[in-house]
């Protein structure tokens, strides 16, 4: 076994999760290359239209840097170790938020 389910936040849907050492979609999941040992990427979908959140360039930006801000916040990690790596339109009601948490550099701990 690769991963743990659990019964999703949505009425009958199960959501899964690959354990640490494998990555995948939480159905499939394969060995880590080294590469991908020094981060854990991951996303958020959000049930807004992006067009209205985030209207220009610099505001997609300034949406990027706050979310990144939350999410170290909520992890007890140095903002230095959260890469927001953009928002994409799922549709005109939803959109995706995708990052990139880095392992901690020498002497720093996984929580404040």
């Amino acid at each position: 076994n690769r991963s743990t389910c659990a019964n999703g936040t949505i009425a009958n849907t199960v959501s899964c999760t690959c354990f640490s050492e494998f990555i995948g979609n939480g159905h499939t999941c394969a060995d880590r290359s080294d590469e991908e040992r020094q981060t854990v990427s991951g996303f958020f979908e959000y049930s807004q239209d992006l067009n209205n959140v985030a209207v220009t360039a610099h505001d997609h930006i300034a949406l990027g840097r706050e979310i990144a801000q939350q999410l170290a916040q909520a992890l007890g990690v140095s903002i230095s170790r959260v890469l927001p790596l953009g928002q994409t339109p799922l549709s005109q009601s939803t959109f995706r938020f995708d990052f990139n948490i880095d392992q901690p550099f020498f002497g720093e701990s996984y929580a404040a």
